[in-house]
């Protein structure tokens, strides 16, 4: 796992994003947190758009996530950045919420039917 960190010019730390990259599974951002008096200011953003590069300089041709399905900014802001929903596990926390897995693709498939 790797984490990358926003900061300001002092040093302090505003949020962090965590990736795990597997030859095999695939490029995979496992989390993100940003301070709460930060939120909204296009910190996640940037973090997600960092993971989005470190995949696609990697050599990957996708990159994909899994987030609570009640994390409506989240959501928001992945699906904003061209995430889609591929799959969905259905109550996996304790309160019974569901999981949504989303997934960014790199290259485009084209259609070889004419």
């Amino acid at each position: 796992m790797d984490y990358y960190a926003a900061s300001e010019a002092g040093g302090r730390i505003l949020g962090i994003s965590v990736v795990k990259i597997d030859p095999i599974l695939g490029f995979e951002l496992l989390g993100l947190v940003v301070r709460s008096e930060h939120h909204r200011q296009g910190i996640g953003r940037k973090l997600v758009e960092n993971a989005v590069g470190l995949a696609q300089q990697s050599g990957f041709s996708a990159i994909y996530t899994a987030v609570f399905a009640d994390n409506k900014a989240m959501l928001r802001l992945l699906i904003g950045l061209d995430f889609i929903p591929v799959r969905m596990t259905h109550r996996v926390r304790a309160d019974g919420a569901d999981i949504m897995y989303l997934k960014k693709y790199f290259t485009l498939y084209r259609n070889v039917l004419k």
